[in-house]
């Protein structure tokens, strides 16, 4: 899958940026990073309507942390109050389904 650059969650247009440092970005973006964010691959700001994704690991790690920062999102707007672990399962699960069957396109 090509991770485009923007991409409308629930209405609302959100830009995807590929970093460099999730870290040195966080900080750009004067984002106080949490203990558990400095390992981050992938990260959601619903207040500036963006997603930022490591650039540095694989092409299937992007794909796949693309859509559990799609599914953050979602959790967030709708409210849904799914704890991380199940973010995580949703994003596993679906990833592999539409990578199973061919369903990611270049």
């Amino acid at each position: 899958m090509k991770i485009p650059k923007k991409i409308i969650i629930l209405g609302i247009p959100y830009k995807v940026k590929l970093v460099n440092s999730m870290t040195k970005t966080l900080k750009e973006l004067d984002i106080t990073e949490e203990e558990g964010d400095k390992q981050a691959i992938g990260y959601v700001l619903c207040k500036n309507s963006m997603i930022l994704i490591d650039r540095k690991t694989s092409q299937e790690t992007q794909e796949s942390t693309f859509i559990h920062e799609i599914l953050e999102v979602i959790n967030d707007s709708l409210e849904l109050n799914l704890v991380h672990r199940n973010i995580s399962s949703l994003e596993a699960s679906l990833y592999q389904v539409l990578k199973d069957n061919k369903l990611l396109r270049s």
